[in-house]
């Protein structure tokens, strides 16, 4: 199964040293995403009826050629794995809301030209907005899923010097959290010490928190201390 997914990320990323996605192939997809989000939004909308004519099939090219424009704006397809993260979630957001609001203004405006016309070329109302909300759903998913799969798969672990965080709080849980998603980062986080006990002996993101006594011990450390010889460091943060 492993070497399986493994073949599926070397078709997907490829040799991609640079730690992201090549854009014709992230804007290919968020296409495909868009479409996909069309009939969805239909289908929620419909699902009660046998006939499915009364889908808006015919306004699929519009909102195509609108959330493309959007995502060429936007640049929503830059940097998907580098820069993964809210900024990303934020494009989209961004880009998705600007492509409804075009569709919904647009609308209105050409309703008072050419009634007939907007029937013809505009999806309902409500196609448009659930339309919105799956694609950005999709999206983010489609995101969150390709960069943990490129963490598991590439990021190298065997390399990493082994660290221990001193701080348990706030700021310990976000260095923490920053440096796994981080493929490129040169440390492995291995413990947490905190000298408050109700933290003692909890688990962080699947790293346990260690009282100072414990953790500091020349034992522990020479235990949980890298393979390729590499010392155990320890980043004290502000524990909240």
């Amino acid at each position: 199964m492993r070497k399986l997914i493994n073949q599926f990320c070397n078709f997907i990323f490829g040799k991609h040293n640079s730690n992201s996605l090549p854009r014709y192939w992230i804007l290919a997809t968020d296409m495909v995403i868009v479409a996909l989000a069309y009939i969805i939004a239909n289908f929620m909308l419909y699902f009660n009826k046998i006939d499915v004519s009364s889908f808006d099939w015919d306004c699929m090219i519009l909102v195509l050629v609108v959330y493309l424009i959007a995502f060429l704006l936007s640049r929503t397809y830059d940097g998907m794995l580098r820069y993964s993260g809210f900024n990303d979630v934020r494009k989209i957001l961004f880009s998705c809301s600007g492509a409804m609001a075009f569709l919904v203004i647009s609308k209105l405006i050409l309703m008072r030209v050419d009634r007939s016309l907007v029937a013809f070329i505009y999806p309902r109302y409500a196609t448009i907005f659930y339309h919105f909300l799956v694609t950005i759903v999709l999206m983010v998913i489609m995101r969150l899923t390709i960069r943990r799969l490129y963490n598991e798969v590439y990021k190298n672990t065997e390399s990493k010097l082994n660290a221990i965080i001193y701080g348990a709080g706030d700021a310990g849980t976000m260095l923490q959290r920053s440096t796994m998603l981080d493929t490129k980062s040169a440390y492995k986080i291995k413990a947490f010490i905190d000298d408050n006990p109700v933290r003692i002996g909890n688990e962080i993101n699947g790293v346990r928190i260690y009282s100072s006594a414990v953790a500091l011990d020349p034992s522990f450390v020479s235990k949980t201390a890298a393979a390729r010889k590499s010392s155990s460091l320890a980043c004290r943060t502000t524990s909240s």
